[in-house]
């Protein structure tokens, strides 16, 4: 994705091919990134496998560059003591000379100190401005394998538990983070996978202490954490691999229709009984007129498998067979010739939409083979292939029973991943959280792998939902949620089920936990970056849960920060803008239904209280003055005005509107799946749908409706690729 253009979304789904734009611009992007795929796969395409191996790194190794830097200063020092000037020791003057020394306990000495400390020989001790701020390992990278990364560390004594968390990153990508539990005499070992970028040639991993971006001195004074020793040692580091998957097409393809030229080029390239090599001229001979017959078929074969299936067009072909000769007559190699017609391919509107012929039938659905892959993309987010596909050319998938099993099957697979990352990370708007933008000088606590956790919890417990079949209820109440160990520290829940990875944790019965409602991703993008917003939060809940999307804001709009000159808690300002005659109509609806999450601060921790302070306006403790503290008020009314007074009531008022968040969560699905918006001829087919409320059901309902089959127009239609 990091060499893709971005996609111009006005409104609803990426995968809704109307309304995204697709002009020169984006060709000329689209046909650049396809030459750096075509050229990476072509490097890398007939490339022998190489056999997995772990390469180990100790980053005390770098102890000699202290020691040199120690040896160093200590010369000059001695140089200074027998009465050597500031020129004997190559600093600019006096000046700089009596700084020299002055600075020498807190730079050879603080070295010497650490290089005499107990493990220093063995291992490294990390901490912001002391040694070793970070270690890292890089190995060379196979792009098309997967990598196994490894720290082996432990802690060093007792330590603060949000202290205990290491941060992964490789070139400046966050891997997450590691917690670690072992000690100094008994380290353990924690892993995370990479796959390399395309364009990569070396896998690294680079680990420090997980905080925010304040400097560490300050981090813990914040934190009220005396003890400021470095509070995790590394013993060592690990890379595994490479771990291949599956050839893919390309090089399956490639390998088969080169492989009679490569035999016959290696036969002809033996030297003959008592006469001379035989060498092959590039682009000369019999051999030339081969080679581009063979590349000429390679690029057929590569067509219709991007076209998914479909004939190119004959003139199209001829566009892509031109392009390639027109390289070839440059006097380049087969591979080189090969990048700019496979560019054309991977910039086709072919590949980049789904194609869809014309209805095959009386009823105006799509032929077999289009609809399994419009299953397979809605729910895998790639084209249909293996035993779906099979059966769709057999012609079997209108039988129920084997719908069914193959719907079941796939959203049970891994693959069905890409309904949590695609759908729901849209459905939920996850960027909005991405997008804000929080403090880390006030909430220290939070960093990017704080952000990257809270993001990856809502798309598990939703991918939790779908494997398990369970009711979209789930999403307003639960009795458990789905966190890693970083997530349970910020949510104060039990994390002894020691694991870097997502579970499921079943929450205690006090705990306000639960659904999407109770998580830091939801609750941080209804705020505004400094603090809870029930206008936001309001709006969300309008719009995600009671399916009812707010009227954007009118442009008169006063700031909220302007409702009033004097401290006031939340509810009373917000109450003091509803007063405005253009405020009023649209915060009525929703203002009140923001107020249930009131409980939740800016970060999704829990609070009775708040402090008393101008919203948008700078506010605190001032000196001799006390911060005024005020209970919440989590009461509030709904639409149809069922009030509420905490959040148990307010879940079981949504609870009460259950059919609306069915309704929301199955139109979303079924715009994604079917790549257009949901119009009002869709209204009685949503209403046959909804009357399932599981998520594997639902999804299901939705596949096997009629609706799901129809082709969206008599003439030959396209929807984005995603």
């Amino acid at each position: 994705d990091e060499i893709l253009p971005p996609d111009d979304i006005s409104e609803g789904y990426d995968t809704v091919g109307q309304d995204q734009q697709f002009s020169s611009y984006h060709f000329d992007y689209y046909f650049d990134a396809g030459k750096i795929i075509a050229r990476e796969a072509l490097r890398w395409v007939d490339v022998a496998r190489a056999e997995s191996k772990v390469k180990m790194m100790e980053p005390e190794k770098g102890n000699h560059k202290l020691q040199k830097y120690i040896d160093d200063y200590d010369k000059k020092m001695a140089v200074i003591k027998a009465g050597g000037t500031h020129k004997d020791i190559g600093v600019d003057d006096e000046k700089q000379l009596k700084m020299f020394v002055a600075r020498y306990d807190g730079r050879a000495g603080s070295r010497k100190r650490y290089l005499e400390t107990p493990y220093a020989d063995s291992g490294v001790f990390l901490f912001e401005g002391g040694a070793y701020n970070k270690a890292g390992q890089r190995v060379n990278a196979d792009p098309r394998a997967r990598y196994k990364l490894r720290v082996i560390a432990g802690l060093n004594g007792k330590v603060h538990e949000v202290r205990q968390f290491l941060k992964g990153s490789s070139y400046g990508r966050d891997l997450g983070y590691l917690k670690i539990e072992g000690s100094l005499d008994k380290p353990s070992t924690h892993e995370v996978e990479l796959q390399p970028y395309l364009t990569d040639r070396h896998v690294s991993l680079t680990v420090e202490e997980n905080k925010g971006g304040v400097r560490i001195n300050g981090y813990l004074s914040k934190l009220g954490i005396k003890d400021k020793k470095p509070a995790i040692w590394v013993d060592r580091l690990e890379t595994e691999g490479p771990f291949y998957g599956d050839a893919s097409f390309f090089e399956t393809s490639y390998k088969k229709v080169f492989a009679k030229l490569a035999s016959n080029l290696s036969k002809k390239g033996k030297k003959k009984k008592g006469g001379k090599k035989n060498k092959k001229k590039k682009g000369s001979g019999v051999d030339k007129a081969e080679e581009d017959a063979l590349a000429k078929r390679f690029l057929i074969e590569f067509m219709r498998e991007a076209f998914r299936g479909r004939e190119p067009e004959d003139s199209y072909r001829k566009s892509v067979f031109k392009v390639y000769e027109l390289q070839r007559s440059q006097d380049l190699s087969v591979k080189e010739a090969l990048v700019s017609p496979l560019a054309m391919i991977l910039s086709s509107p072919s590949f980049l939409y789904l194609l869809e012929d014309a209805p095959v039938d009386d009823g105006k659905n799509v032929s077999e083979v289009a609809f399994a892959n419009r299953i397979s993309h809605f729910l895998w987010s790639r084209s249909a292939s293996g035993a779906l596909l099979r059966d769709a050319k057999a012609g079997k998938l209108s039988d129920p029973s084997v719908l069914k099993k193959h719907v079941k099957a796939m959203l049970k697979h891994p693959n069905s991943w890409a309904l949590a990352e695609g759908f729901f990370s849209q459905w939920v708007d996850i960027e909005r959280f991405e997008s804000i933008g929080v403090d880390e000088s006030i909430h220290v606590t939070f960093n990017s792998s704080m952000r990257r956790s809270a993001k990856l919890e809502v798309q598990h417990f939703f991918d939790a939902m779908v494997k398990e079949n369970l009711s979209v209820t789930k999403l307003i109440d639960s009795d458990f949620t789905v966190v890693n160990d970083l997530m349970a520290y910020h949510y104060g829940l039990d994390s002894s089920d020691k694991n870097s990875g997502f579970r499921k944790v079943k929450l205690p019965a006090s705990s306000p936990r639960g659904g999407l409602l109770g998580t830091m991703a939801f609750l941080t993008m209804g705020s505004n970056g400094e603090r809870s917003s029930p206008i936001i939060r309001g709006a969300l809940i309008m719009e995600k849960f009671l399916n009812r999307k707010p009227p954007p804001p009118p442009p008169n709009v006063p700031e909220l920060a302007n409702a009033s000159d004097k401290p006031l808690a939340v509810r009373e300002t917000i109450e003091l803008h509803r007063q405005k005659a253009q405020c009023a109509s649209c915060h009525s609806s929703f203002d009140p239904l923001g107020f249930g999450l009131e409980n939740f601060d800016l970060l999704g921790h829990w609070r009775d209280t708040e402090t008393v302070g101008n919203i948008g306006k700078k506010s605190g403790k001032k000196k001799g003055k006390k911060v005024k503290a005020l209970p919440i008020r989590a009461e509030g009314a709904f639409p149809n005005k069922q009030k509420f007074k905490n959040l148990d009531d307010f879940r079981a008022g949504l609870m009460a509107h259950k059919h609306l968040l069915t309704r929301s969560m199955a139109e979303g699905l079924l715009s994604y799946g079917l790549g257009r918006h949901v119009e009002f001829a869709d209204e009685h087919a949503l209403d046959e749908i909804c009357k399932n409320e599981k998520m594997g059901d639902l999804i299901y309902s939705i596949i096997s409706h009629p609706t799901f089959k129809k082709a969206d127009q008599p003439k030959e239609t396209a929807k984005s690729n995603h």
